[in-house]
């Protein structure tokens, strides 16, 4: 048996907590896109997984035709899954040195978009706004976005998913379909 250790740490928990600093350092400027299912039945994982691919899939679509970036080096990482509802934190930074665009502010205007699709599915955006939301759109694109909204869609009691963005200390966009 090993008995339980107080004082000195272990190298690789030294190097687990110089990892945590520098984590915190960095924090500051990060972009954090917070997704939030409000089920009451529990969340079938097929459903919730091919939300959040979707979800991931239309942020690099985004970025791509707004940034004109190559989309792979938009990516969403999973920081943080907190627990009570199902929320999760996803970040996004740079695959490549090289990119010099910021993320926070693709993300908050994608945040926006999904804002619109929400209204959308709502039926909140009246004729006008609809057909400029199509144009554009690709049979794919709708079907992600579809399966985005799916798991709060099949909760029958007024279930709901929530999904924000934000930069730290800074500007921040919300949508939000229930």
């Amino acid at each position: 048996m090993h008995a339980i250790r107080r004082g000195a740490l272990h190298p690789w928990e030294r190097k687990l907590d110089e990892k945590r600093i520098s984590d915190r350092d960095t924090e500051a400027d990060e972009a954090v896109l917070t997704y939030t299912l409000n089920n009451i039945r529990p969340v079938e994982l097929l459903d919730l997984t091919r939300s959040l691919l979707a979800l991931s899939e239309q942020y690099r679509r985004f970025a791509d035709d707004h940034v004109g970036a190559s989309s792979q080096d938009y990516r969403l990482y999973v920081r943080e899954v907190r627990p009570g509802s199902i929320t999760i934190d996803l970040i996004t930074y740079a695959t490549q040195p090289q990119i010099l665009a910021p993320f926070a502010p693709v993300l908050i205007e994608y945040t926006k978009e999904l804002g619109d699709w929400f209204d959308f599915f709502k039926g909140v955006k009246d004729a006008k706004d609809i057909k400029e939301m199509l144009l554009g759109k690709s049979k794919k694109d709708l079907q992600q976005i579809s399966d985005i909204i799916e798991p709060a869609a099949k909760d029958a009691f007024d279930g709901g998913i929530r999904i924000t963005a934000a930069q730290r200390a800074s500007s921040s966009s919300t949508a939000q379909s229930t």
